[in-house]
């Protein structure tokens, strides 16, 4: 099976981070967080909204998010 991540912009609609993986495991969709958070040009808090998946719910996913506000 092939899964494929992505992190919208919700106002733009634009696609700013993306990755392909086999697999549900935390760090491939952090790949397509940190693509994304790269191309971020606002300081603005960041708000998230996923299907609350368990690697969206991660120690590690929630780390990224903290530490970009």
């Amino acid at each position: 099976m092939v899964y494929l991540s992505l992190i919208t912009d919700a106002c733009s609609r634009k696609i700013m981070g993306h990755h392909v993986h086999s697999d549900l495991r935390t760090d491939n969709v952090v790949q397509a967080l940190k693509q994304a958070l790269k191309q971020r040009k606002t300081t603005q808090p960041l708000i998230h909204h996923s299907d609350r998946g368990i690697q969206y719910c991660s120690a590690s996913y929630q780390s990224i998010h903290e530490k970009h506000g």
